[in-house]
């Protein structure tokens, strides 16, 4: 009797004395699969990929200095202190249209800090597919101007009609030319390799500008500044009173620039409203 009390309490104090293991530092707790933001799951198994960063670039201008400032993704870097009236970058931000306050038009290497001109003003610059090549609209005609010098008349507009603008909508890629007839201004679609515009057509007026993500186009016409949206219906607008714009330029997805001989001003499309700012250094192109 004595022995099975003895193996009794043995055991149980065997079982007290026993540790209940703990994990290791090298084993894993298996995670949960995770949801994006935007409500897409992304698979546990699935390798990470980075997904690429588009740099947002912008062409700042300092009117007492006459810097004109790359800021790419918030960096800054000083290119040239032409006194800057609007630019237009290539596709890769490697060269640069800049039109001068004085009325002169500039090639301008970014990596060489080349200046190649000046030419005459163009009304409105836009580059070519090739992203070397300046298409320059000047008098309603069309001019090519190349990193060779060259300056030369490439297309005359039709008798009956006047080639305002050509301007690159900014997602499709697509063409689009600024006609003007005694009747009306339309802006269509533009075949870069016939010079010939389409049927397919908005009505616009002066300086037509697309959204940075392609869903607005903002132009001004009987002094004011009218927004429509891709279904061409008006989105907003707002009179301009005795202000004269020079150049037209969009900050971001919502919001325009509006540049006059002394002054810079915003426009607010969601509430139609402009307003004077106060910057020392004012968006002039993208």
């Amino acid at each position: 009797m004595r022995v099975w009390i003895l193996c009794g309490l043995l055991f149980v104090a065997c079982s007290a004395s026993t540790v209940t293991p703990t994990r290791q530092a090298n084993e894993r707790t298996p995670m949960p699969s995770a949801t994006m933001l935007s409500g897409y799951a992304i698979s546990p198994s699935a390798s990470a990929t980075a997904v690429p960063v588009v740099p947002v670039v912008r062409y700042l201008y300092a009117p007492t200095t006459n810097e004109l400032v790359q800021q790419r993704d918030e960096t800054n870097q000083l290119l040239t202190t032409i006194p800057t009236q609007h630019v237009v970058a290539n596709g890769t931000h490697t060269m640069l249209a800049i039109r001068t306050r004085t009325d002169e038009t500039f090639i301008y290497d970014v990596s060489t800090s080349q200046r190649i001109g000046p030419f005459d003003a163009c009304d409105s610059m836009t580059w070519a597919p090739d992203n070397t090549t300046l298409w320059c609209m000047r008098f309603g005609h069309l001019y090519t101007i190349d990193q060779q010098q060259s300056d030369k008349l490439s297309v005359v507009a039709p008798a009956d009609t006047y080639w305002a603008e050509l301007i690159q909508h900014p997602t499709t890629r697509e063409y689009w030319m600024l006609s003007a007839s005694p009747s009306t201004n339309q802006l269509c679609t533009f075949n870069p390799d016939t010079y010939i515009t389409s049927s397919t057509c908005m009505t616009a007026g002066s300086q037509p500008r697309w959204s940075p993500d392609g869903a607005f186009l903002a132009y001004t016409t009987d002094q004011q500044v009218v927004v429509r949206d891709t279904r061409n219906t008006v989105h907003a607008r707002a009179g301009l009173g005795s202000l004269t714009i020079l150049q037209m330029t969009w900050i971001d997805q919502r919001r325009l620039i509006l540049t006059t001989p002394s002054q810079v001003y915003a426009f607010e499309i969601n509430d139609a409203r402009i307003s004077l700012q106060a910057s020392e250094a004012y968006v002039v192109g993208r």
